[in-house]
């Protein structure tokens, strides 16, 4: 089972399929997990914030991604970002009480993340 869970973490991450579909499929999965199975790292969150950007990825799939990884025991932040990791993953899921993200937020987050956009 670990390797379909990292497989679909790993899709999770990359946003590589419609989110509603990862999401289903994890849903299959128990919740807990004993050890962190992949590692989310600026790098990740900047490649889905620069397919907002370019109107790849909607304001609500970013927050449905953002929801999905939140909290997660099984995905893990590079140490050297995990404080910049978890701020934009809460403010991301919960756009009703920080503030949302738009265009201008997400380019500000390229900037915290230290990310250029291309």
């Amino acid at each position: 089972m670990s390797t379909q869970r990292r497989r679909l973490l790993m899709e999770l991450i990359a946003l590589d399929r419609p989110i509603d579909e990862i999401r289903g499929e994890l849903a299959t999965l128990p919740w807990d997990s004993e050890e962190e199975l992949v590692v989310l790292d600026r790098l990740s969150i900047a490649r889905v914030l620069q397919r907002y950007i370019d109107d790849g990825v909607t304001a609500d799939e970013l927050i449905t991604w953002a929801n999905a990884i939140e909290g997660r025991d099984d995905i893990g932040f590079a140490p050297s970002d995990a404080a910049a990791i978890k701020a934009f993953l809460f403010e991301a899921a919960n756009p009703e009480i920080s503030k949302p993200i738009d265009h201008d937020r997400a380019q500000l987050w390229l900037e915290v993340l230290h990310v250029k956009r291309s």
